[in-house]
């Protein structure tokens, strides 16, 4: 599991989640089992208590084509809460990260942007990544990034992101800076931490998450 976040699924006969619980970084728990709602579609997993009062959306690995992680988001509260997002899955062992060549990745990116008016809306694009095994760096960026929502959604190349992820010897985690493009009415360009691990048996896959720290 990546950053001290726990995820888990149970499966039932049909093959589809009976269950799901986790546990973020920071304590908080979330869980939804028997009386509440979990469903699977060709691109997600969600959950939903009874009450209502949390919500988790995943992203289904299956339908990815990945092997060894996920990520996803959850919240707690209707009127007000607690809003995060989670990279989960079977960590490399540090010792197991290649120590010479590259690794291409291509991916999803997702996440929520609020505008400089405060409006927030759903942002989606493909994730490109390239690991240079021997400096310990990976050039990152985004492309085809959208944001908004139904007929007020769009492309959004102004929230276009890249920067260089780094890592240390023996280390499985990698961290840096990440931008955005910036320009036009409320797209101001933004910086903020990325962070994340690889994944699998030799670093086969990559996940993470980044964050624009308040202003």
């Amino acid at each position: 599991f990546s950053g001290g976040t726990s995820y888990t699924e149970t499966v039932g006969s049909s093959g589809t989640p009976a269950s799901i619980g986790l546990t973020s970084a920071c304590g908080t728990s979330v869980s939804f089992g028997s009386g509440d709602t979990i469903s699977t579609s060709s691109t997600v997993i969600t959950g939903a208590t009874a009450n209502g009062q949390s919500n988790i959306i995943v992203v289904n690995p299956a339908a990815a084509g990945w092997n060894y992680q996920t990520f996803g988001i959850w919240g707690t509260g209707v009127a007000s809460g607690t809003l995060g997002v989670f990279s989960v899955g079977a960590a490399t062992n540090g010792a197991a990260v290649p120590a010479a060549g590259t690794g291409n990745y291509i991916g999803l990116v997702s996440g929520v942007y609020s505008d400089s008016s405060g409006t927030a809306s759903g942002v989606a694009g493909v994730m490109h990544a390239t690991a240079n095994f021997s400096t310990r760096d990976i050039d990152f960026s985004t492309s085809n990034t959208n944001s908004g929502s139904g007929s007020t959604g769009g492309p959004n190349p102004n929230l276009e992101l890249s920067g260089t992820l780094t890592y240390a010897a023996g280390a499985n985690q990698f961290s840096g800076t990440l931008a955005t493009v910036g320009g036009g009415a409320g797209n101001a360009a933004m910086s903020g931490k990325g962070s994340g691990t690889f994944f699998g048996p030799a670093a086969e896959e990559i996940g993470g998450c980044g964050e624009r720290p308040p202003a």
